[in-house]
């Protein structure tokens, strides 16, 4: 999987060297935003679910400047924000809805719920409807942002882990036979 990723990302110093960045050439030229290492996975990984989650518009430039800032692997936090996509988008929202409804203890009526599914359809214009749920969405976007982030991080580096462990077993087996066979 590194080998794969490093195949396809691009060189910090080619980022460098692409005139039409302009200013941001500096930023985006920083090794650390493309190195391939269990951290800046982790780390961009979460700041895109996070984003995702949070900010229904948006998402991407929110992810790419905390991943700038917090030094994490750009292109991790950019694909982690497809975590809500055009069809996770009203499933995630109906449901960040109700479980900010259920923490604040406030009743969900079906025209509430008819309310934030049609919001949650409505995608060309997200935050006009949006608004109108108020703070059970918004409780619960939160709520989801912050679990999600967790998860990402966690389960990036648990996922790194078991891969480092199962390649170091698969080079001690071929070691091994090789060894038998000498």
């Amino acid at each position: 999987m590194r080998k794969f990723l490093r195949r396809v990302l691009p060189d910090h110093a080619a980022i460098r060297r692409q005139r039409l960045l302009g200013p941001l050439r500096r930023v985006l030229g920083d090794a650390r935003l493309w190195h391939v290492n269990r951290r800046g996975i982790a780390l961009g990984a979460a700041a895109g679910v996070f984003f995702g989650f949070l900010i229904p518009v948006a998402q991407i430039p929110f992810a790419a400047v905390c991943a700038v800032l917090l030094r994490a692997n750009l292109p991790a936090a950019v694909l982690a924000t497809l975590v809500t996509n055009p069809f996770t988008f009203a499933p995630i929202y109906i449901l960040a809805y109700k479980l900010g409804a259920f923490v604040l203890g406030a009743p969900v009526t079906g025209v509430e719920e008819q309310a934030a599914a049609a919001a949650a359809e409505a995608l060309p214009g997200p935050l006009a409807g949006l608004a109108s749920l108020g703070k059970p969405l918004v409780l619960g976007l939160a709520i989801f942002a912050g679990a999600g982030a967790t998860l990402a991080y966690a389960g990036t580096l648990l996922v790194w882990r078991l891969t480092a462990i199962a390649a170091l077993r698969r080079r001690r087996r071929r070691a091994a036979a090789a060894s038998a066979r000498s």
